[in-house]
């Protein structure tokens, strides 16, 4: 803080003598013990109301839960000068006028107030709730530095939650439209932050928060198409609150109840407007709402009306790992129906996926990987697709993907080559990939369910070529698929009970190993 913000605050301090006389109750800011919080105000906890309240549960998410592990609103710093400091400033907002609050308040978000023994001492002296009620007031200065200095400290899970608890949502909400542009930037940015947990988002919700971002979304298609720096300032405000609003909107998708509300408020003709925008964390935003969003049917097919799988397949070839894996999401969720399956081979879609799983280095991208694997799989139970597979020689791809860590790479990779070994060819090219070895092996290696049932239609598929039948047999195969009907699922135990019909038409072996396992 510079000297001349010192000697103001200290001539501030001086002008409000009489009104510190009159406000005995006030925190005591000269002596230099610190203030002790009250429990009963400052130690809130989320009163979580019924499951049915709505969608979304109230219990923490593993992030959640980590950040409020280690939160402790009485941990403060050890510089002593700082918390005076800090707690002086508190009072002149509490006790002083206009002007000396506006002055506090600039002083005060110069601070590094996403430091948790910095808010520590925010809250301590009842600062949240001071903050909270300036936001009410018709003062602009103070509003706008209000809530600077809360937009700073909302980006802490226990401000989050002290900001629901304490009722600031509806007067955030309220900010949106408020004729100050740059107070509707901060307001959006703020709540993007509190909407991060699930009870803020409820809030907003029912402040009528979701139809408000969705307008502002509704941008002129210049902003869209012009770099940011390039906009004239009015368009870079308008910017500056569509990227705040696309943040908050991306978290509220996280509940049902929000998703029908945004679909109601008119979001998806929006987003398509979005998609195209050359903005890449407009875009982003918009990815991680339409990831949210595809798991229901409503949403999916807008997404194929509106033309919004097109350009979303196009994303499969970002290089931008987090893009590529929404973009992959959104795939396999969308791959439902034969159309949208149709499309994504004509747009280039089930090669750009088999793109995705050859690179090397993205076997170590999990959630990539069982996107894309799981969209291929889908992609692959339309006839079309499993001859495009061919032509680019996709079995081989598929069989390095038999080793990975994980069984759901595992599972759509056996579950495509099951689709893939319905076609006489396709079997010869896995047997030729040495591909149905570590399948067989995979009998006794997993007991993941999906994974089993595939293997078995895929050895089912593979038993009518004599060759694919030898290795079968040579490596255990027919044993391995009878010890299945011992599996606890009945579906593994269906799938493999067909399987050894098909075997016990192809070999000669098995009859004598029906005998032995008898004995």
């Amino acid at each position: 803080m510079t000297e001349v913000t010192n000697n103001n605050m200290e001539t501030l301090r001086e002008g409000s003598a009489a009104k510190d006389k009159r406000n005995e109750t006030d925190v005591t800011l000269e002596d230099k013990t610190l203030v002790e919080p009250p429990s009963a105000l400052y130690t809130l906890m989320v009163e979580e109301p019924a499951q049915s309240d709505d969608s979304s549960s109230y219990s923490m998410t593993l992030s959640e839960f980590e950040e409020d592990r280690w939160y402790n609103p009485t941990s403060f710093s050890d510089d002593a000068a700082e918390i005076e400091s800090i707690q002086r400033l508190i009072k002149y907002i509490r006790v002083g006028n206009q002007t000396a609050t506006a002055i506090a308040l600039a002083a005060l978000v110069d601070y590094n107030l996403r430091d948790e023994s910095t808010q520590s001492i925010v809250i301590n002296t009842g600062g949240t709730e001071l903050l909270i009620n300036l936001l009410e007031t018709d003062h602009n200065e103070c509003r706008h530095g209000a809530l600077a200095v809360l937009n700073e400290m909302s980006y802490m899970l226990g401000t989050r939650r002290n900001l629901t608890n304490l009722g600031a949502i509806p007067i955030l909400v309220k900010l949106l439209s408020d004729r100050s542009v740059d107070l509707q930037i901060l307001s959006a940015e703020t709540l993007a932050n509190v909407a991060k947990i699930k009870k803020g988002r409820k809030f907003i919700r029912k402040a009528g928060g979701i139809k408000l971002m969705v307008d502002y979304m509704d941008v002129p298609h210049q902003v869209l198409k012009t770099e940011s720096e390039m906009l004239p300032v009015v368009q870079q405000k308008l910017f500056s609150l569509l990227c705040n609003c696309s943040k908050a909107l991306w978290s509220m998708s996280k509940s049902d109840k929000n998703k029908d509300v945004m679909r109601r408020s008119g979001i998806i003709p929006v987003m398509a407007k979005l998609l195209t925008s050359v903005h890449e964390d407009v875009v982003s935003s918009i990815m991680g709402i339409i990831v949210n969003c595809a798991t229901q049917p409503v949403f999916r097919t807008a997404i194929k009306e509106q033309g919004m799988l097109v350009d979303i397949l196009k994303l499969l070839k970002s290089p931008d790992i987090e893009m590529m894996n929404n973009a992959a999401t959104v795939t396999f969720n969308c791959a439902e129906d034969p159309e949208s399956r149709k499309l994504i081979k004509e747009q280039g879609g089930l090669n750009s996926l088999v793109n995705i799983v050859k690179v090397e280095s993205h076997k170590c991208e999990m959630k990539l990987m069982e996107a894309a694997t799981g969209a291929i799989w889908k992609c692959l139970m339309n006839p079309d697709n499993v001859k495009r597979l061919e032509d680019i020689n996709g079995i081989h791809v598929l069989v390095k993907l038999l080793d990975s860590d994980s069984e759901d790479v595992i599972a759509n990779t056996v579950a495509s080559l099951a689709e893939c070994t319905k076609i006489g060819r396709n079997k010869i090219a896995l047997r030729a990939a040495d591909g149905l070895v570590p399948i067989i092996k995979l009998l006794q290696d997993t007991g993941h369910e999906r994974i089993l049932v595939n293997v078995c239609r895929v050895i089912d598929n593979c038993a009518s070529d004599p060759l694919c039948m030898e290795q079968v047999v040579s490596n255990d195969g027919i044993r391995l698929v009878w010890s299945m009907m011992k599996f606890d699922s009945t579906l593994v135990q269906s799938t493999a009970g067909h399987t050894l019909v098909t075997l016990l038409k192809n070999t000669k072996y098995l009859l004598d190993l029906v005998v032995f396992e008898l004995q």
